[in-house]
C-alpha cells in the first residue's frame, strides 16, 4: 500500500503583458571606489510589474536578536 502524500504541482498561469511597466528599474549602476578600483561594470537592471523575484541572503547576514 503506498501511504506517500499526493503532490500536485500548478503553473502560475497569470498573464503578464510583453511591453510590461517597470516597477523597478536601474539604469548604468556602477561602483568605482575612490582610489580608482572598479568594483561594478555599469549594469542595468528592470523588474518588471507582476514578475516574481526570488531573493536570498546568506544566513551569517542575518542578525539574530538577543
Amino acid at each position: 500500500m503506498n501511504t506517500a502524500p499526493k503532490l500536485t504541482v500548478m503553473s502560475d498561469t497569470r498573464f503578464i503583458p510583453a511591453a510590461a511597466t517597470p516597477a523597478i528599474e536601474v539604469l548604468s549602476a556602477e561602483k568605482i571606489y575612490s582610489n580608482g578600483t572598479r568594483a561594478l561594470l555599469p549594469v542595468n537592471l528592470t523588474i518588471n510589474q507582476g514578475s516574481l523575484l526570488p531573493c536570498s541572503a546568506r544566513p551569517a547576514a542575518v542578525k539574530a536578536p538577543c
